[in-house]
């Protein structure tokens, strides 16, 4: 996926990169091969394929792509970043914050699933954290990440953020996370 993306590169918005694949220019090494491309002067091809060649250069390391990237496109990184993408999600008790206390971290890298529970090893958090390159989260960018960084002073989050409750409302299915998993097939037990 990220290959086939141009909005990472200097003044290359969704409507220009939806311009490059209608002529064909789907994949960086299209626009690097391009004698020309319609609607583009020479100088302004020049200059993207060097900034294109940057890219290569850095194509196995995610945390490049970050801020070329806005937020809302960092799911066309996911598989760039397997394996070192991790499942978050968070348990609190209370209603607003400062009030919240954090009592479960889920945690899970496609394998494992490890928990930090508040009172046991919920100190352990920050470092599992270092091991990722991107989290994956449902309404993280309003609650779960906030709260974190709240209650962990100095924590350090990975550069890559998906939060799925955006990404899912992009395609059509709106509504909580209980509500849009049967629409995918997951149900879960009483």
């Amino acid at each position: 996926m990220l290959k086939r993306t141009f909005i990472h590169l200097p003044g290359v918005g969704p409507r220009r990169e939806a311009h490059f694949w209608r002529q064909g220019v789907e994949t960086w090494e299209d626009l690097l091969a391009a004698r020309r491309v319609h609607g583009l002067s020479w100088d302004r091809v020049k200059l993207l394929k060097k900034d294109l060649r940057e890219s290569v250069e850095h194509v196995d390391e995610p945390a490049y792509f970050a801020p070329r990237l806005a937020s809302s496109e960092h799911w066309r990184l996911f598989r760039a970043c397997r394996p070192r993408v991790g499942y978050l999600d968070i348990e609190t008790t209370g209603t607003f914050w400062p009030g919240l206390l954090v009592t479960v971290v889920g945690l899970y890298d496609g394998v494992t699933m490890r928990q930090f529970v508040q009172g046991y090893n919920l100190q352990e958090f920050p470092r599992a954290l270092e091991q990722f390159d991107l989290l994956v989260t449902f309404n993280g960018t309003q609650f779960d990440l906030p709260v974190l960084r709240a209650y962990f002073m100095d924590l350090a989050l990975p550069p890559l953020h998906v939060d799925l409750r955006f990404l899912l409302a992009r395609l059509g299915y709106k509504g909580g996370l209980k509500k849009i998993e049967p629409r995918f097939g997951i149900h879960r037990p009483d």
